[in-house]
């Protein structure tokens, strides 16, 4: 009988830690992601589509190469057009973001309206991939630090 309650007491406190250990993963894990994603700004530097007879990179025009996207920890969006503009009607784009989806999506409520989610598909310090799918193609952007 004794050794029944001490095996239940272990597998209780197994039980604890595990879950313990888990539930804070993510967190840590988002902090970390939010991190380096506010630490610098990014620019677009290549978009791959991904079709089903293979990836073709796409030609991206440059006046969107020296766009910038910043993210700050305020959770504030913003993307600035650069200097070579692609028409004298581009401005900034204000927004917030947030990362969603259990650290897999980058979420962006835009002020003026609307909301998308790409796919997060890597995020360090010196590159960012985004995913996303439009129609019925998909596309990985790719950010470099500015």
């Amino acid at each position: 009988m004794k050794q029944n309650s001490v095996a239940s007491i272990v597998v209780l406190f197994s039980l604890f830690l595990f879950g313990c250990t888990k539930k804070d993963e993510a967190p840590n894990q988002a902090a970390q992601l939010a991190s380096i994603l506010t630490a610098k700004s990014w620019k677009l530097s290549s978009t791959v589509m991904i079709s089903t007879s293979g990836n073709i990179n796409q030609t991206i025009q440059s006046c969107k190469l020296d766009d910038l996207w910043e993210y700050n920890s305020s959770g504030k969006f913003a993307k600035f057009p650069g200097t070579n503009k692609c028409s004298s009607s581009d401005l900034t784009v204000l927004g917030t973001w947030e990362i969603v989806d259990n650290n897999k999506g980058l979420k962006v409520t835009l002020s003026s309206g609307g909301t998308y989610t790409d796919e997060i598909i890597l995020l360090d310090n010196s590159k960012l991939q985004l995913k996303f799918i439009t129609g019925t193609a998909a596309y990985i952007d790719t950010y470099i630090p500015n």
